[in-house]
């Protein structure tokens, strides 16, 4: 049973906690060896009972009072008996604000574990260890969209929070942690999406700054969760469960990733010569040309890095410039019915336009960037891309080029990359071989990130 659940007969409740306090206070006295007088517990036991039994500030007051020694004294004192006094601030439990009459507060005495926990309900403000906490109804649903992520494609729930710093010092986050529940009372496995601000990554505040923010649990069917927030640096286990009722809360489907509808670049018709073959060297080229043979038998001198400009395999560096050629034929104009060019004319163009709707899917998908350019008489296009290794972390450059051959049927995809996505970190002789390789193809791969720099 879900202990953080809500209850309409709170007299029952309150009546079985003046029952724990009672049984506290006696088990105090006896570990304490101040058990001489059993019939003064029994006074104070007796008080209790006649408590009005929906208040606690009642109880709170006779627990707190000038009782005989033996009784306990505070109530901080009977739940921390076995914490040594050097180890516990009893100022920080002065700064826990509660409602004493209208919250649910319980406390439950497990073996030598005490804890206490007080109820709130969403759009009730609550004040722990300096932050006020104030939950709101307008809860929203996502899932995990993340190709990398273990719980890729994981439904959970964001339940929006304000924070407040309503003390004298700079409280930090760091010292509070969240624990969530299922309607069922089993703990959630934690969770932290950066599809909103999270105020687990929230960090300090100063005194009156407020930080809006949300947090977010794994979504396990309709039901009434439980968030628990508690401090580590309060001694006494003092911690607030908020109940969030889920009912109806709109789940976003799973995305398939490999038939996103995507958008299309718009074609431009400014695109310069570009040579993709039988280059003039110079002698002290940073290149060199080696045969190609096509899958129809025509050969086509291509171009290659030398090792300067190229690392080893299996090294990756930022200025590393990569070249890549991959020449197709097609056999039958019907045969492009199923890559998509049925309504299409078959050239430069119309092949980049599917290539720019293929690079966009999967789960480690291309970000196009700008237009993708074309010659007039659409023999060549060009499309600039950028990609991540690590979910859009560490982004390249990516720049592609199809081209029609003079075989009819026959075309090139030719990509060359680089490790960066600005021209500031290329220098030396690796910086000079890609101002050659401008020259020599008409791929300014310098300017284009000259001209796409963000930063």
């Amino acid at each position: 049973m879900n202990k953080y659940k809500n209850t309409n007969n709170k007299g029952a409740q309150i009546k079985k906690r003046i029952l724990v306090i009672s049984i506290i206070i006696l088990l105090s006295t006896i570990l304490t060896g101040c058990a001489t007088d059993l019939d003064s517990a029994e006074t104070t036991r007796d008080q209790l009972e006649e408590l009005d039994p929906t208040s606690y500030s009642d109880i709170e007051d006779v627990t707190t009072s000038e009782t005989p020694e033996y009784a306990a004294g505070d109530i901080e004192d009977l739940i921390t008996s076995e914490t040594p006094e050097s180890a516990y601030d009893k100022s920080r439990f002065d700064d826990v604000a509660y409602d004493t009459d209208e919250d649910l507060i319980e406390l439950d005495f497990l073996g030598d574990e005490s804890r206490i926990t007080q109820t709130v309900f969403l759009g009730e403000p609550v004040v722990l260890d300096g932050l006020q906490f104030t939950f709101e109804d307008n809860i929203t649903g996502g899932r995990i969209d993340n190709y990398w992520s273990l719980r890729d494609g994981q439904a959970y729930i964001n339940v929006p929070v304000e924070v407040e710093n309503v003390s004298d010092e700079v409280v930090d986050f760091f010292r509070f942690g969240i624990r969530e529940y299922d309607p069922a009372g089993i703990e959630l496995d934690r969770i932290v999406t950066t599809s909103v601000n999270s105020i687990r990554l929230m960090g300090a505040l100063r005194p009156g700054e407020i930080y809006t923010g949300y947090v977010s649990f794994i979504y396990d069917g309709d039901g009434d969760y439980t968030l628990v927030i508690y401090s580590w640096s309060i001694r006494v286990p003092y911690e607030i469960a908020v109940l969030v009722p889920i009912y109806d809360v709109q789940i976003p489907d799973i995305v398939d990733r490999y038939n996103r509808d995507v958008p299309i670049p718009a074609v431009i018709f400014d695109l310069p010569n570009i040579t993709l073959f039988n280059h003039n060297l110079p002698r002290n080229s940073f290149f060199y040309s080696v045969p190609y043979e096509s899958d129809s038998g025509n050969i086509h001198m291509i171009l290659r890095p030398n090792d300067i400009v190229r690392d080893p395999e299996g090294v990756i560096t930022h200025d590393s410039l990569r070249i890549g050629y991959v020449i197709r034929y097609m056999f039958r104009k019907r045969a492009l019915v199923g890559y998509g060019f049925q309504d299409r004319e078959f050239d430069a163009v119309a092949i980049m336009e599917n290539a720019a709707e293929t690079l966009q899917q999967g789960g480690n998908p291309f970000i196009i960037i700008g237009d993708i350019r074309a010659t007039e008489d659409r023999m060549t296009a060009f499309m600039h891309t950028r990609r991540g290794a690590w979910g859009g972390l560490d982004l390249h450059t990516r720049l592609f080029v199809i081209q029609m051959l003079p075989d009819a049927n026959e075309y090139v995809i030719f990509e060359t990359w680089l490790w960066t996505t600005t021209e500031a970190t290329l220098e030396g002789e690796r910086r000079t071989a890609i101002e050659e390789f401008g020259e020599l193809t008409g791929i300014d791969f310098i300017g284009i990130l000259r001209d796409t720099f963000e930063g």
